[in-house]
């Protein structure tokens, strides 16, 4: 069970999670260039994507992470994110649709899962190049445990 009406924040794994998918898109852009002949373009592709990709990438993250957090009260949850813009997003449970638990193998392997929450709201749809593509109104990524409680909590709330 998950604490209401105080500020929340994602668990730490989720920072060894981005962490690890780093190491591993890192080592596959290192298979792919292991052919022989070309060892000095390698160099140069591992060096720009450390130093211009990937740590970037990683401080981006840690600031998303730091800048992330929830409040789950009786009839509704907030979540506030952002770096530069801060972003505030009241969600009432009564307007939820479904609340979705995803979770990769690596997610699986490090006990976590996604909860995307699925609202009536029309900015959930966005249109590009005549093509609709749905996203969901929030999503937080919890422990399983808790993500279970959360999703059975706004369901039975809803």
């Amino acid at each position: 069970m998950m604490d209401l009406n105080i500020s929340l924040k994602m668990p730490n794994k989720i920072l060894l999670y981005y962490l690890l998918r780093i190491i591993v898109l890192t080592f596959c852009v290192f298979i792919i260039f292991s052919l022989p002949g070309i060892r000095m373009i390698r160099t140069l592709i591992m060096s720009f994507m450390i130093f211009f990709i990937n740590i970037p990438v990683l401080i981006i993250l840690f600031l998303q992470y730091i800048n992330f957090s929830f409040i789950i009260k009786d009839n509704n949850i907030t979540v506030k994110s952002g770096i530069l813009l801060k972003k505030s997003k009241l969600i009432p449970f009564d307007r939820v649709q479904n609340v979705e638990l995803k979770s990769g193998l690596l997610m699986r392997f490090l006990s976590l899962t996604k909860a995307n929450i699925w609202t009536s709201s029309p900015a959930q749809i966005k249109i590009h190049n005549k093509q609709s593509k749905h996203t969901p109104d929030s999503f937080i990524v919890l422990y399983a445990e808790d993500a279970i409680w959360l999703q059975n909590f706004i369901l039975k709330n809803n």
